[in-house]
């Protein structure tokens, strides 16, 4: 029996053995493990205020999925900071942690980032943060700007100038205007920031001040300025600006006039608000009838005086300048030289060596004929036969530019023609001009038309005048 049951034990041994043959291998865990690649973050060296930045890689060396459930500074107000970080990392992945040092003296500073993760066996992991604040930047700035009197409507430039006197370089953060300032100052420069001034450079930041009528007597107001000095953070420059209030040019009426009268300009009335006298003057012509050569005289002085030597309309100016050197608005004032004739005809040229000259004859009638009216001995006033009167040269221009005008004071009824004699270019090596002639009824500009003349000898027929109707009609004929 014995050898039986050692036959069986063997069996039942066989047995065994093929079942732990046949059997699953051991379960392997799928869990997330987390790796850091270096033990501390060391930040070195840094200008104090300025940021430096470093970045911490973490790894998931596990079969699953990481969680990052926090990474924080452990120390409050520490000069470290955690910029970014992720919350979950893949299995076999990596992904880093942005950290910022921005150190606010000069000594070393130390603190401790604390990461917690979902991995069992090291949920809480800690890493030295290390730096050291080591140069400083200095901030230093004019202490004032004053621009002093500003004219009115008028406007002033200063600057202030910015110096980096510390061992850093200084990092403009913000340059802008305090609230409250007065809007009649801005920036010229410049003011983008951050900027970048080196240790031992400066910067000049220009400011304009521009004052109107509606500023108020004084500006006031200030610069700040923003930056890495850790002793002056912002720095406030105070603005300020006197307004010197700019006199008010007045010129008197003047009535109309005939063509080639002379009138009186009167700016005695102009005033300075401030009383910062004498006043200067100063008078100019903006506008006057076209071929007009008149000019105010004297133009220095309170008073002066406007020949019109054309029928139309003038437009004078006058402009005061008080003893501070503030100067006023132009006064404008219109002057009308009105023909008191019923019927004007007016001729201009632009070139200064030829000698035009105005016909006016009756229709039917020849020019150069007993009845044409034009410069000529008897021809200044021909008898036309009208007892109301007859017409008349009353200007007459031997060279250049004119004007020539024949007036005719009260027209008995007819037709009259208009004409143009280029009667001598006295040798111009350029005798061509642009000739106009204007027709004026009852001082009012009925008609104005031009025409080149190329030279001596030409003949400009122009246009026709029905009396008393006042029809005009166009000829420009020239032979």
């Amino acid at each position: 029996m014995s050898g039986l049951r050692a036959q069986k034990w063997a069996t039942l041994a066989l047995l065994a053995a093929l079942a732990a043959a046949c059997s699953e291998p051991p379960t392997v865990k799928t869990e997330p493990r987390i790796e850091l690649t270096q033990e501390s973050v060391d930040f070195g060296e840094v200008p104090v205020l300025n940021e430096a930045a470093r970045t911490l890689e973490i790894r998931n060396a596990g079969r699953a999925p990481l969680t990052i459930e926090s990474v924080e500074v452990e120390e409050a107000g520490a000069a470290f900071a955690v910029r970014s970080a992720p919350t979950s990392i893949g299995a076999g992945e990596a992904a880093s942690v942005a950290l910022v040092f921005v150190p606010a003296k000069l000594a070393p500073y130390r603190a401790t980032l604390m990461i917690h993760s979902d991995d069992l066996e090291s949920p809480a992991l800690e890493v030295p943060l290390l730096g050291t604040g080591f140069t400083v930047a200095t901030l230093e700035a004019d202490r004032s700007l004053d621009f002093g009197e500003v004219c009115e409507g008028s406007e002033s430039v200063g600057t202030l100038t910015l110096r980096s006197t510390g061992t850093a370089d200084l990092i403009l953060e913000e340059i802008r205007f305090a609230d409250g300032t007065a809007p009649e100052f801005q920036f010229v420069s410049s003011t983008r920031t951050p900027a970048t001034l080196a240790k031992g450079g400066e910067m000049a930041l220009a400011v304009r001040v521009s004052t109107t009528e509606a500023s108020p007597a004084f500006l006031a107001g200030a610069v700040l300025v923003s930056g890495t000095d850790p002793a002056h953070r912002t720095v406030s420059i105070p603005l300020s600006a006197r307004v010197n209030r700019a006199p008010k040019a007045s010129v008197a009426d003047v009535p109309n006039a005939a063509p080639g009268a002379t009138v009186d300009l009167d700016g005695s009335a102009s005033t300075d608000p401030d009383n910062d006298l004498p006043l200067t003057y100063s008078w100019a012509l903006k506008s006057s009838p076209l071929g007009s050569r008149s000019q105010p005289a004297p133009l220095d002085q309170p008073a002066a005086k406007l020949t019109l030597d054309l029928p139309g309309q003038y437009t004078v100016g006058l402009t005061v300048t008080d003893s501070a050197g503030c100067v006023s608005k132009p006064f404008y004032k219109d002057v009308l030289a009105k023909p008191a004739q019923q019927l004007l005809v007016e001729l201009v040229w632009d070139n200064l060596d030829p000698d035009l000259d105005l016909h006016l004859t009756p229709d039917g009638t020849d020019f150069f004929g007993p009845q044409d009216c034009y410069f000529a001995e008897g021809h200044t006033s021909p008898d036309w036969g009208n007892p109301a009167g007859n017409p008349t040269l009353d200007r007459d221009a031997l060279t250049g530019y004119g004007p020539e005008i024949i007036s005719y004071g009260e027209p008995a009824p007819g037709k009259f023609k208009v004409m143009v004699d280029y009667f001598s270019d006295h040798r111009s090596k350029q005798p061509a001009t642009l000739a106009t002639v204007r027709v004026y009824e009852f001082g009012v500009v009925k008609a104005e038309v031009r025409r080149t003349l190329s030279q001596e000898g030409r003949q400009w027929q122009v246009l026709t005048i029905d009396w008393p109707g006042g029809a005009i009609t166009n000829i420009d004929v020239v032979q």
